[in-house]
């Protein structure tokens, strides 16, 4: 004859919670790497922020470096034609 019912119940049951086991433990470590891809997208994406205000930064202190070098030639021209 066959064995019991109860051994195959169980063997069932006990096959289906480690198939459960197994998908969890999947879905937990896939759960993983989207958190490990969400943090270095975040992070590429603060750094991509960074370099562009530090850029936008480095306009202004251009643009204030050209304005600061108008006034000098301006005041220099002014100091030429004082002295002459």
């Amino acid at each position: 004859m066959g064995e019991p019912v109860t051994c195959t119940c169980r063997r069932a049951a006990t096959a289906a919670i480690d198939a459960l086991d197994t998908a969890y433990s999947h879905t937990r470590e896939g759960a993983t790497a989207l958190d490990e891809c969400t943090a270095l997208a975040t992070a590429a994406h603060w750094q991509g922020q960074a370099a562009t205000l530090m850029r936008q930064s480095l306009n202004m202190l251009i643009a204030q470096a050209d304005t600061i070098g108008q006034r000098a030639r301006i005041i220099l021209a002014n100091l030429r034609e004082d002295t002459q």
